[in-house]
C-alpha cells in the first residue's frame, strides 16, 4: 500500500496527498514527490531553510516570468504554483509545481552515444533549436531580475521537439526591490563555473548575470560540438595536464591560437564546422570575457545568432539525416567524422533497399518425366504398338 503524507494549500486550504514510499527526485535540502491523484503535479519538501525560503517563495509565485513557448502549450518552467503547508500545522514545508513529462536532461541529447540510444532522430537541426530555446529562457529570466546561478546539464530537460523546461527554479537569484533582500543561489556545479567565480568564493555570494552567460556558452558549446566541453585541452606541456576547472581558471580554451601547449581533443570536431558568427561568439564568451565579464554575448544575442545559424543548415548530399553549416560546402563534417573511424552522430534511420538476389532460370519441365520415369518410355511405345495391332485385326475380321 502506497504510503502518503497529506498537506494543504497554503492559500486555499485544499488538501493534497504526496506519495512519500519513494521520492522521485531531490537532494540534501528538499525531496520531490508525486502528488496523488494530480498527474501533472509534483510537490518539493523542504527539510531545512524553509524559514528563509518563505519569502523567496512567495516572491516567486507573485512574479513568474513569461512562458515564451506558451503559444505551442508547453511550461518552459517548473515554476512555483501553490505553497504547501504540513496538514497538522500552519508552517509552509515546501510548493507544488508542473511534473515534467516526456522530457530528459540535455545531456542525453548531446551526448552522441546517448543520443544514438534514445532519441537517433534527434538531428544537429534539434540540437541547434535546443540551444536557441535555451537561451530565449534565460533572456526572458534576466529581463525579469532573475539569475539562475546554477546552470548546469540536469536542470535543463529537453523533448523529442526540442523543446525545453528548467528545473529547480527555487534555486534561482534575484532581488526583491521594494524590501531591497537578496535571494542566493546556494549551488554550483563544476565545469559551468564561471572564471571569475573562483576569484570570489563559491560560496553564499551574489552572483551575476554574466556568470550565467559563461553557462549558457559552455551548454551551447556542448550541443554544437558533440558533447566535448569547450575547456577540455589535449596538453602538449612537459608537466602534469590541468584539470578541468583550472583550464577554466586560466582561460585555457584551446581554440584561441594554433601555437598553445593547449589543443582540442580528438573526440572535438573541428572548430571550423561551426558558423563564423557562432564562432565569434564563443571566442567573446571565453577569450574576451575571461578578463571581462561583461564582454560576453548576451542571452538575446544566442538566441538570435542560433536562431540565424539554424535558418541557413544544409543537407548531406550522401546521408541526408547529416546537417552542417552552409559555408562548408558540400564537405559534410559528419560524413568526415565518419571517415575518420568514429561512429556516425546522426544515423539514417532508413537504410537503403537491397539489391534484388538474381532470379535462377527454371528448367522446362517435359511432361513424359512429370508422368512417367524415362527409362519406361520404351515400354509404354511397345505395348501401345500391340494394341494397334490387335485392334485393327479386331476390325477387319469382321
Amino acid at each position: 500500500m502506497t504510503k502518503t503524507t497529506w498537506v494543504r494549500d497554503a492559500t486555499s486550504g485544499q488538501a493534497y496527498y504526496l506519495e512519500t514510499d519513494e521520492p522521485i527526485g531531490g537532494g540534501g535540502e528538499a525531496k520531490v514527490y508525486q502528488v496523488q491523484g494530480h498527474p501533472g503535479l509534483l510537490a518539493k519538501v523542504y527539510k531545512d531553510h524553509i524559514d528563509d525560503m518563505r519569502g523567496k517563495l512567495s516572491f516567486m509565485l507573485a512574479n513568474p516570468p513569461e512562458n515564451p513557448t506558451a503559444s505551442r502549450n508547453h511550461q518552459a518552467y517548473a515554476w512555483p504554483s501553490v505553497l504547501i503547508c504540513a496538514g497538522d500545522h500552519d508552517k509552509v514545508v515546501g510548493f507544488l509545481m508542473p511534473r515534467v513529462n516526456g522530457m530528459r536532461e540535455v545531456f542525453e541529447f548531446y551526448n552522441p552515444a546517448q543520443r544514438r540510444q534514445t532519441c537517433a532522430l534527434f538531428d544537429y537541426r534539434y540540437l541547434m533549436q535546443t540551444a536557441r530555446n535555451i537561451a530565449g529562457i534565460m533572456s526572458e529570466l534576466h529581463s525579469k531580475g532573475y539569475v539562475i546561478g546554477d546552470v548546469n546539464q540536469r536542470n535543463f530537460f529537453v523533448s523529442d521537439s526540442a523543446m525545453v523546461t528548467v528545473i529547480d527554479t527555487d534555486s534561482f537569484q534575484f532581488r526583491d526591490k521594494q524590501s531591497g533582500q537578496l535571494f542566493l543561489c546556494r549551488v554550483r556545479s563544476v565545469g559551468f563555473i564561471a572564471p571569475e567565480a573562483y576569484k570570489k568564493g563559491l560560496k553564499y555570494v551574489e552572483r551575476t548575470v554574466e556568470e550565467d552567460l559563461f553557462g549558457l556558452a559552455v551548454l551551447t558549446f556542448h550541443l554544437l560540438m558533440e558533447g566535448v566541453h569547450p575547456f577540455a585541452c589535449r596538453y602538449k606541456g612537459p608537466d602534469e595536464p590541468p584539470p578541468l576547472d583550472k583550464n577554466v581558471m586560466d582561460g585555457n580554451f584551446p581554440h584561441k591560437r594554433a601555437d598553445s601547449r593547449f589543443e582540442p581533443p580528438p573526440t572535438a570536431p573541428p572548430f571550423e564546422i561551426l558558423s563564423p558568427e557562432l564562432r565569434a561568439l564563443f571566442m567573446r564568451s571565453f577569450i574576451d570575457g575571461h578578463g571581462t565579464p561583461t564582454a560576453r554575448p548576451t542571452a538575446k544575442e544566442w538566441q538570435r545568432a542560433l536562431s540565424k545559424a539554424s535558418k541557413e543548415l544544409v543537407t548531406c548530399v550522401r546521408v541526408p539525416s547529416h546537417f552542417f553549416p552552409a559555408h562548408l560546402g558540400q564537405a559534410c563534417p559528419w560524413c568526415a567524422r565518419v571517415e575518420r573511424g568514429f561512429a556516425d552522430s546522426f544515423p539514417s534511420l532508413v537504410s537503403p533497399p537491397s539489391p534484388a538476389p538474381a532470379r535462377k532460370p527454371v528448367p522446362r519441365k517435359r511432361w513424359t518425366s512429370v508422368l512417367v520415369p524415362v527409362r519406361q518410355k520404351r515400354w509404354i511405345f511397345f505395348l501401345l504398338g500391340v494394341f494397334l495391332l490387335w485392334l485393327l485385326g479386331f476390325l477387319f475380321s469382321y
